[in-house]
């Protein structure tokens, strides 16, 4: 697992994975406080690579357009905001090709799903 290294590589590490398969927002034993979980796979195919990425501390969620078919979020960034000093925020993350989800964030991470775990809840 990859604990918040350099951004670029976060950024990186995601390029290649645009199937949403699952997504949980879910309030966190931290008081008042939400961490988002994005499966993602490189293709739709229920045998495809897929990775978890998690963000802690989840604030500011917009989602637009999800559903209908396959949710593709195509060029998520993540951009270190850490030098605005704003409270228990160090990213901001956001899909700069439909602009389908943006949030901010203080941690993230990505590593990879095993693929009998990939497809989420039946």
């Amino acid at each position: 697992m990859t604990e918040t290294p350099v951004i670029a590589d976060i950024t990186y590490q995601l390029r290649d994975y645009k199937e949403l398969r699952r997504m949980e927002f879910a309030l966190t034993e931290r008081i008042g406080e939400y961490d988002l979980l994005l499966v993602l796979a490189k293709d739709d195919m229920p045998e495809s690579p897929a990775v978890a990425a998690r963000f802690q501390t989840v604030s500011d969620l917009s989602v637009h357009a999800f559903g209908g078919g396959f949710t593709q979020l195509l060029c998520i960034f993540v951009e270190d905001v850490s030098n605005q000093q704003w409270d228990r925020i160090a990213y901001r993350v956001y899909d700069a090709e439909r602009e389908m989800i943006s949030f901010h964030c203080r941690k993230v991470s990505v590593s990879p799903v095993p693929p009998d775990e990939g497809s989420g809840p039946d």
